[in-house]
């Protein structure tokens, strides 16, 4: 059966941050109440939304401890209470929902995850997807990657857990989260296998790389012929020692001395949809509360694809270049299969190993800056 065209609405929803754990269910709650807000808008109003797409971190927050024990507090498991408000709203407006949140699994003790989720219509979470490159590779945060526990991960799930695809009415939908986006490999290896939508739950700073982060999202699509939705944040609260939330307005200025507490508008928000020739369809111009809406025509995607034209996924040839990655030797898999990570130094530690080891072997020259 023909799929016809539908939208999938980028909910740049603004996300209050976990400080203290005691908060943990009052904050996802309010970021919560407010998501599902503006889902109705973007389903309501418009009445297209086939599929609403929330941020990274929309329901928690981020930069909240620096152990594997006090993140553990505040992490969700999915399905679970947190995510099943989304999945009856999912189910009572016959929708989508693809979101993100820190995760804890009985199946893996003493670890979190980053993970992004898909709930589909009926309110069945149908899709996890693990991020891969996160926090413990830059060495700021203690979850786990399934690159950490490789072996494994693959022993539970295969492929199909790693990289995982799902197929729906509305298409073949993959997920990867942020930073994955700056690692070809991750949407390569879903369009490899058969995704036709990726969606892009995100959480990306104003800086220097906020360009480039743009063009790889354009590249990954068309790279790949696939269409991209990436939803950022609106904006970022956090709460003083004194109990001041600093989107709270009229009170006066408390300074936490302890973390220092970002900008709102620490995000540059800019969401926007992709379709398969690079080309952003739908976008917010900026940070800020917003919804967009883009057209997804997986019709004339599956055109494209059968065509001689251009055809990147036909003119692939993975033997080839599998010998240079087998050959490489940068950051190890497997490292933390024993041991959880404790404390994002950890990360941090093998990261600077990392770069050693590609200094000694050449790949890299030592620069007179470090």
């Amino acid at each position: 059966m023909a799929i016809a065209p539908y939208g999938v609405a980028c909910i740049q929803s603004p996300i209050r941050q976990i400080t203290d754990a005691n908060d943990r269910d009052e904050v996802i709650q309010t970021n919560t109440n407010r998501i599902l807000s503006l889902i109705d808008y973007s389903t309501g109003r418009f009445g297209r939304a086939k599929i609403a797409l929330l941020p990274e971190f929309s329901l928690q927050g981020y930069d909240h401890f620096d152990t594997v024990e006090e993140m553990l507090a505040v992490c969700v498991t999915i399905p679970g209470p947190e995510t099943d408000r989304l999945s009856a709203v999912a189910a009572e407006k016959g929708i989508y929902i693809a979101g993100n949140a820190f995760e804890v699994d009985p199946d893996w003790p003493g670890r979190w995850f980053n993970t992004a989720f898909l709930i589909d219509d009926r309110g069945e979470v149908i899709l996890k997807y693990r991020k891969i490159h996160c926090g413990s590779v830059t060495g700021r945060a203690t979850n786990t990657s399934p690159g950490d526990v490789l072996s494994e991960y693959l022993d539970r799930y295969g492929l199909d857990g790693l990289f995982p695809v799902v197929d729906t009415p509305l298409g073949r939908i993959g997920m990867m989260v942020c930073y994955d986006v700056t690692f070809p490999e991750v949407a390569r290896s879903l369009m490899i296998r058969g995704a036709e939508l990726i969606l892009h739950p995100t959480g990306e700073p104003y800086g220097a790389h906020r360009p480039a982060w743009r063009r790889a999202k354009a590249t990954r699509a068309y790279e790949n012929k696939v269409y991209l939705a990436s939803a950022n944040h609106a904006a970022y609260y956090a709460k003083t020692d004194e109990g001041i939330w600093t989107d709270a307005p009229d009170l006066a200025f408390a300074r936490r001395q302890s973390v220092a507490i970002p900008p709102s508008m620490r995000s540059h928000g800019n969401s926007e949809v992709i379709d398969f020739n690079g080309t952003t369809i739908a976008e917010i111009g900026g940070p800020g509360e917003a919804t967009v809406i883009g057209t997804i025509d997986i019709e004339r995607l599956r055109f494209e694809r059968n065509s001689m034209g251009l055809n990147f996924a036909a003119q692939l040839m993975p033997e080839l270049f599998a010998h240079v990655y087998q050959t490489a030797q940068h950051r190890p898999v497997d490292q933390w299969k024993d041991t959880p990570i404790q404390h994002w130094q950890e990360g941090r530690e093998l990261l600077r190993k990392s770069i050693d080891g590609m200094r000694e072997r050449g790949s890299i020259k030592p620069s007179i800056y470090s």
